[in-house]
């Protein structure tokens, strides 16, 4: 498929209400999670890259792992440490040069 015919499907995908994609059209739910919103699903392994923390970790039941925000001044938030994925599960690694 081109790329513009992959887009389309892919735009097209949060309009079918059984599709997975639906689920990203809620403001918390299995796919999209921070701390202190909503209920999780504690059957799925949730990520939220979108809230801006010190260090990767898991806090109330979230990976959070948006360790590369900056402040307004370009000052840092986080280490720019990162999560690894494998076949244990998820684990947070330090940034290290």
């Amino acid at each position: 498929m081109t790329a513009d015919r992959i887009a389309a499907r892919l735009n097209r995908l949060p309009d079918r209400p059984g599709s997975l994609a639906a689920l990203y059209m809620d403001d918390d739910g299995p796919l999209w999670a921070r701390p202190g919103h909503g209920d999780y699903d504690g059957r799925l392994t949730q990520v939220s890259g979108h809230t801006p923390v010190p260090s990767a970790g898991n806090v109330e039941g979230v990976w959070l792992c948006d360790t590369f925000s900056t402040m307004p001044d370009g000052t840092p938030i986080g280490d720019r440490g990162m999560l690894l994925a494998d076949g244990a599960g998820l684990h947070a690694i330090p940034y290290a040069r």
